[in-house]
């Protein structure tokens, strides 16, 4: 008897019936394109910090493996373990954006990588699904039991998380976990006129932020008008998507990558761009896209408020990287440093994002419903 088949009752074969295999084939199709286009794109990069040829790729290769056992391991667990793991995530992400303030290696205006035992980490790519399983619990705790003040210790959270990302300062990442709290107060029940505050405390401080930090000031000028900064990597990256033309000059033939420093990890769809051209580019974006239509068809239907709400942040934290790293690559939004999910270079990026996905698939899992007490399928929450 296979440990897959559909009747046998082995903790595999439970697993594999009920996870979103579509889903998980997707997200695997992605990593696999990562890995070819970071190893075209970071050849030349290496050189020119006189390193080996391969050192980004060898890397990215070496990580990838414990990447993908973080996704499956994670998508195993239980949504209560997932509950338990998020919070330890949470408490130890915090630690290190504490640490990361003192002992932090800076660049470019801000420090937001700390070295621990030889290697360099992102805290804040850490806190972000961790915060969508602590705030998602948070919020359901009190819609179970409403005397429990879930809404404020989830806006606690959340508050902690962005302080410390404004004392770095890290924008980008602040805006992520900011659409993480607010996807999940907005699924809770938010009253428009919390909305409308939202967008008013986010106007001051995007305006506090280009008043105060110059870096933030001339990524806004240079996107509004060409003749105001360095648009150097932006103009090299729509060169590329041009010379692309339909199906690309060829895979190795671009030139991009020999002359943009961060064509390996945020430029890195302009590669594509350029040596597989407009069509196979396209192809990259459908992958996403259907990622995240599967995810929308996956929590439609589900009544557990948990899982809901920790899976839509998820997902909402999954689009948002995606649509910030390629309108950054296409000049349709300001450049950010950030990553296109499991295709850039970046370890911490990828482990973290997958972890990210394991904890989505793990609570997106179809599981047998109980009717108790009224909420619904029981084997699915964060409260058993």
């Amino acid at each position: 008897m296979s440990l897959i088949e559909r009747s046998s009752d082995n903790f595999l074969s439970q697993w594999w019936w009920t996870v979103d295999r579509i889903s998980l084939a997707l997200f695997l199709l992605i990593m696999l394109v990562g890995i070819l286009l970071v190893a075209t794109a970071s050849g030349p990069v290496a050189l020119r910090l006189h390193l080996p040829e391969s050192y980004f790729a060898s890397h990215q290769l070496m990580i990838l493996p414990v990447a993908i056992a973080i996704m499956i391991g994670v998508s195993m667990l239980s949504p209560t373990w997932i509950r338990r793991l998020g919070i330890v995530f949470f408490l130890l992400a915090i630690l290190l954006l504490i640490l990361t303030l003192f002992k932090g290696e800076e660049a470019k205006g801000a420090t937001r990588w700390i070295r621990l035992a030889g290697f360099s980490l992102q805290a804040s790519e850490f806190a972000k699904p961790a915060l969508a399983v602590v705030c998602g619990w948070l919020f359901s705790m009190q819609r179970h039991k409403p005397s429990f003040p879930g809404q404020l210790w989830a806006t606690i959270a959340y508050g902690t998380t962005a302080l410390l990302l404004i004392l770095q300062p890290d924008f980008g990442m602040l805006m992520m976990v900011t659409g993480i709290w607010a996807t999940q107060y907005f699924l809770n029940g938010l009253r428009i006129s919390y909305i409308l505050g939202g967008l008013v405390g986010i106007m001051v401080l995007v305006l506090i932020a280009y008043l105060s930090l110059s870096h933030v000031a001339t990524r806004i000028d240079t996107f509004l008008n060409s003749e105001a900064g360095d648009r150097y990597q932006v103009e090299r990256s729509l060169d590329a998507f041009a010379g692309g033309s339909w199906f690309g000059r060829g895979s190795g033939e671009g030139r991009v990558k020999e002359v943009l420093p961060d064509v390996h990890a945020d430029f890195i769809f302009a590669v594509a761009g350029e040596e597989f051209g407009l069509i196979p580019s396209l192809g990259i974006i459908s992958l996403y896209i259907l990622v995240i239509l599967r995810g929308l068809r996956y929590l439609r239907g589900d009544q557990d408020s948990f899982v809901v709400l920790a899976s839509a942040a998820m997902l909402v934290s999954f689009t948002m990287q995606t649509l910030i790293n390629l309108g950054s690559t296409m000049h349709i939004l300001p450049t950010k440093g950030m990553t296109l999910p499991f295709i850039s270079y970046g370890g911490s990026s990828l482990l973290a994002m997958s972890l990210n996905i394991g904890m989505y698939l793990g609570l997106t899992r179809r599981r047998p419903k109980f009717r108790s007490r009224g909420i619904g399928n029981r084997s699915r929450t964060g409260f058993d």
